[in-house]
C-alpha cells in the first residue's frame, strides 16, 4: 500500500493555536492512522483516515502550541503499527498577536 503526504502546512488561529492541515493520496483503501507530533516527537494527537482511494484533507488545531518556533511530525501508520511515510515541519510563529 503506498501513501502520500501531499502537504503539510500550519498557520496561527486565534491568539494561541496553530492549525495544522494535511492532503494525503492512497493507491488503495486501508486502515491508517496518522499520528501528529510535536517537538520531540511525542505524539499530541492521532487522526483516523478516511477509507478510501481518492485525495483527502485533513486537519489539527495545537491548543498548547509553543511560543515562537515548533517542530511538527505527521506520521502516517498502519493499524498494526507499521510506519507507511512521516513528514516535518518546521513552523516559525512569527504572525502571532498578542493582547495588552
Amino acid at each position: 500500500m503506498a501513501i502520500k503526504i501531499l502537504s503539510f502546512d500550519a498557520s496561527v488561529q486565534g491568539q494561541l493555536d496553530v492549525r495544522l492541515n494535511w492532503t494525503t493520496a492512497y493507491d488503495q483503501a486501508t486502515s491508517v492512522k496518522f499520528e501528529v507530533e510535536r517537538l520531540d516527537f511525542q505524539n499530541i494527537a492521532t487522526v483516523e483516515a478516511a477509507d478510501e482511494t481518492n485525495a483527502k484533507n485533513y486537519g489539527f488545531t495545537d491548543r498548547n502550541a509553543l511560543e515562537k518556533v515548533a517542530y511538527y511530525r505527521l506520521r502516517a501508520v498502519e493499524s498494526d503499527g507499521k510506519l507507511l511515510t512521516a513528514a516535518l515541519l518546521n513552523y516559525i510563529q512569527s504572525a502571532r498577536r498578542q493582547v495588552y
